[in-house]
């Protein structure tokens, strides 16, 4: 159960893009989704909203400025913290794929579609749920020709995800209330990972530890934060996906297997041993809750945190 929940939303968008796919695109002028996200809007929410739109002109220039252009920026991070309908992601995925080109035989376009979403190479956020819905199908488009050439190597292909969130991206989330992850010393001096799920327990709000830092680095093949957070994004998946199906317990294998949707070459039992008790832990609070706050509350609070 939990493979086919997991794999829910890359199956939903082979099927999006494949029927996509038998239009043709390519006499379509100009950004008639970027126009019809303007026209949905009047002046004074635009305003409100600090919503305006970026000719594409203007978006060629700016990535030309900062250096994203050329083979090089397969290698690069690119982020628009404000995304709108999706503009300037849109340009530098074009640019991306481009760059691709080179190393598709080499890799195949079904390692580089996973590195670009998995790895947030190109990432998108936004306050506005419309905004985001519209940056993803813009998004969506582009990638059609690339997402074909990568199911014909692998009939079996789909991504998970897409790279582009609807989130406060102005908000500190290790500061002030609104905060949903913090950073905080044990009495050993050893730093842990605290998720505030917004539940009333406990006298405030539910936390579950996680390990960071040197309890991480030194005891697995992890490397930097970034490489941290992944491996922790597995953990929730895991998490999450036994949590669904009512086990409450952690099927290792699945575990492993979420570790390689997000890391590359790495040591994978000793991921798997190190982080199994979080997730045991993780696990058991969601049986401990489940009865007092229901499925409902209960996973919305850890699809926030995770997605």
């Amino acid at each position: 159960m939990a493979e086919k929940q997991k794999g829910r939303f890359g199956e939903a968008l082979a099927d999006i893009i494949l029927t996509l796919y038998k239009f043709d695109f390519s006499e379509i002028v100009g950004d008639p989704l970027g126009t019809l996200y303007q026209r949905y809007f009047d002046k004074e929410t635009r305003k409100a909203l600090g919503e305006f739109y970026t000719p594409i002109e203007v978006v060629k220039y700016i990535l030309d400025a900062v250096g994203y252009e050329g083979q090089g920026i397969i290698h690069k991070r690119l982020l628009d913290p404000a995304c709108g309908s999706g503009t300037f992601l849109v340009e530098a995925l074009r640019r991306y794929l481009k760059a691709s080109e080179r190393i598709a035989d080499e890799e195949g376009w079904s390692s580089i579609l996973k590195r670009l979403c998995n790895e947030y190479c190109i990432a998108g956020f936004d306050i506005h749920p419309f905004a985001t819905f519209m940056a993803q199908m813009q998004f969506m488009l582009v990638l059609i020709p690339a997402y074909k050439k990568a199911m014909e190597e692998d009939p079996h292909f789909v991504l998970n995800r897409l790279p582009i969130f609807r989130t406060d991206s102005l908000v500190d989330e290790t500061k002030g209330e609104s905060r949903k992850v913090t950073i905080e010393e044990s009495v050993r001096g050893i730093r842990h990972i605290l998720i505030d799920t917004g539940l009333p327990v406990d006298g405030g709000n539910l936390k579950i530890k996680m390990p960071y830092d040197k309890d991480v680095f030194g005891k697995t093949d992890l490397l930097n934060v970034q490489e941290y957070f992944a491996a922790l994004q597995a953990v929730f998946d895991t998490v999450k996906e036994s949590a669904r199906d009512e086990k409450y317990e952690v099927d290792k294998g699945e575990l492993e297997r979420n570790f390689k949707r997000y890391l590359k070459d790495k040591e994978w039992n000793r991921l798997v041993s190190f982080f199994t008790p979080y997730a045991k832990h993780f696990l058991q609070k969601f049986k401990e809750l489940k009865a007092t706050f229901g499925d409902g509350k209960l996973i919305k609070s850890v699809e926030d945190i995770t997605d």
